[in-house]
């Protein structure tokens, strides 16, 4: 086209123009025109290419998921991971005594594990002190101060990513949406986001009731009058924990009775007739007239009972209230 042109201006000019020079002219305007063109096009596409990768980098940045980890092709929020975790070990620990406390150390099943006990022993930290004895096994179905702290946590890290995901547009009853103001943030966690709230409440609700209902705890209770020589054998069977309360209601002057807590081997030997397992040191009444306890936290669990015996030279019967709780 622009040699037409070209030949066209040359056949209405007056003026005579040179072949050769003409053509020179022509292929040197049509080389720059393909030049600026291939220059152009080459522009063009750079600039293309660079709003692509822009816009792919946002899109990236847009889906990069929070607290996360892949499992099996599943993206995971760490923290509910972290909350739904505690939240079962505490229902499993300290409610059915099945983990760890039913495969660690001496324990059974049905048994509460202390854990700061356990590496209080194995660092060597444990103190010494009978006054200062705590368990590292008890009866499941109550919750201590560890259970509550441990519970606490999970409930903290549930609150704290339920509100992060909530920012970034999740609904833990309906789909949910990514929004697009936010910089980080993953729609694939959403749906494994739902499944850990649901574990960890439901572990919440299974522990407070069977904080209620489960209760292993051997406790016995009774308001009784022993005369000179009578005796009373509670039967603990196998426990780690042992404590009473005795309340003298009447007792007359030289009167003493003796409060003891047997091992499987002196109860046998006492229920067979051998009264000489009993300590010489009764309690008098200047002993008893208030309440007196003892709580020693065993470490492994044995057979126990609790012996209550009048001494045979009781001038006057004993009336008293005892509450005895194993665990």
């Amino acid at each position: 086209m622009f040699n037409a042109i070209v030949e066209e201006e040359e056949e209405n000019s007056e003026i005579e123009i040179d072949d050769d020079k003409s053509k020179e002219l022509k292929e040197k305007l049509a080389q720059s025109i393909e030049d600026f063109s291939s220059e152009l096009k080459e522009t063009l596409t750079q600039s293309l290419k660079d709003i692509s990768n822009e816009s792919n980098e946002k899109e990236v940045k847009l889906k990069k998921p929070i607290w996360s980890l892949g499992i099996f092709g599943i993206t995971f929020s760490i923290s509910l991971m972290f909350s739904m975790i505690m939240s079962v070990f505490v229902y499993f620990n300290a409610i059915l005594g099945i983990f760890p406390g039913g495969l660690l150390g001496e324990s059974k099943f049905g048994d509460k594990f202390y854990y700061y006990v356990f590496f209080e022993k194995i660092t060597g930290n444990y103190p010494e002190s009978t006054s200062a004895v705590r368990p590292t096994w008890e009866f499941a179905g109550s919750l201590t101060l560890q259970d509550f702290l441990l519970l606490g946590l999970s409930a903290l890290f549930l609150f704290l990513t339920f509100v992060k995901l909530e920012l970034r547009g999740f609904k833990l009853f309906s789909e949910g949406e990514l929004k697009e103001n936010v910089e980080e943030g993953s729609d694939s966690v959403f749906k494994s986001s739902k499944v850990l709230i649901m574990i960890t409440l439901l572990m919440y609700i299974l522990t407070v009731i069977g904080a209620v209902v489960i209760d292993n705890r051997i406790e016995e209770s009774e308001t009784l009058v022993l005369a000179a020589g009578e005796d009373l054998v509670i039967e603990l069977d196998s426990v780690y924990t042992i404590s009473w309360q005795i309340k003298v209601l009447e007792m007359g002057d030289n009167s003493t009775y003796s409060m003891l807590i047997l091992d499987e081997f002196n109860c046998d030997r006492y229920n067979d007739g051998n009264s000489a397992v009993i300590a010489e040191t009764s309690l008098s009444k200047e002993d008893l007239t208030k309440s007196s306890s003892i709580d020693p936290k065993r470490v492994s669990r044995d057979n126990y009972c609790a012996v209550l015996v009048s001494s045979d030279i009781s001038e006057s019967p004993i009336e008293l209230t005892y509450t005895v709780t194993a665990e």
